[in-house]
């Protein structure tokens, strides 16, 4: 993008089915964390079931 190398994560989940997408300048685990954490604020947590 616009000369510079950039890197495109992106969250599948187990069908296949693309959940979110970044496009960052970086390629590490803070980067892939803060993947992690954008998609969790976004699709919030699961209840919790207690059985």
């Amino acid at each position: 993008i616009a000369g510079k190398k950039q890197y495109l994560w992106r969250a599948v989940d187990r069908d296949g089915f693309v959940l979110d997408v970044l496009v960052q300048s970086r390629r590490d685990a803070k980067a892939a964390k803060h993947l992690l954490r954008k998609l969790l604020k976004k699709q919030g947590r699961a209840p919790l079931v207690a059985a």
